[in-house]
């Protein structure tokens, strides 16, 4: 699972110091959350809500924006032959809405940046795409700006397909060989299994 905002993303394998399997309940990690709520890039405040709440499901997934949060969760009674995940999603007085996304409906060239998330989630803790939780959050946080993720712009659809494609191109350009492998990995899994 990563949890992380617009400028500050955590691989819960960081934290395997603590011996712990289930890096949502350790104290380490939820103290590093709460260290990272502010950051000081873009002078604003990114509150994660749901991340450590378990009564809705296994958290597999937890982000947040200038006046945002969402946490994605593998419900109680998921079925791997009609996966969905519920996502929960905060505005920034608190208020919750969710959001049930079919993963198997989920389209990369034409989806909501919520539901893409919800779909790299999926790719990456049922280990189909161990990069796709990681890829979709830095292409899909570059390609807005770090203060401009609002709660609106997690529901307008793009081409994450492009994204990802021009991301790994970019990284390629820049000579970053090892990028460009990571990125280009996840567009051809995407391409590869229709998603």
């Amino acid at each position: 699972m990563v949890i992380g905002n617009v400028c500050n993303t955590y691989q819960s394998n960081l934290f395997q110091s603590t011996g712990r399997s289930n890096q949502t309940d350790c104290s380490v990690f939820r103290d590093v959350m709460k260290n990272a709520t502010t950051d000081s890039a873009v002078g604003k405040t990114y509150t994660i809500r749901g991340a450590f709440d378990k009564s809705e499901g296994r958290v597999v997934g937890a982000s947040g924006g200038v006046n945002n949060s969402y946490t994605v969760y593998e419900p109680k009674d998921f079925d791997p032959e009609h996966p969905m995940y519920k996502v929960k999603i905060w505005d920034e007085d608190g208020n919750a809405t969710e959001h049930m996304v079919d993963l198997s409906e989920v389209s990369s060239e034409n989806s909501s940046y919520i539901d893409m998330y919800a779909k790299s989630c999926y790719l990456s803790a049922s280990g189909e795409c161990p990069d796709a939780q990681t890829t979709f959050m830095i292409v899909g946080n570059s390609s807005r700006g770090a203060t401009e993720r609002t709660y609106d712009s997690l529901f307008e659809k793009g081409n994450w397909m492009d994204r990802i494609r021009d991301f790994a191109s970019m990284q390629y350009k820049a000579g970053n060989l090892e990028g460009y492998l990571r990125y280009r990995s996840v567009w051809e899994y995407l391409l590869n299994s229709g998603r």
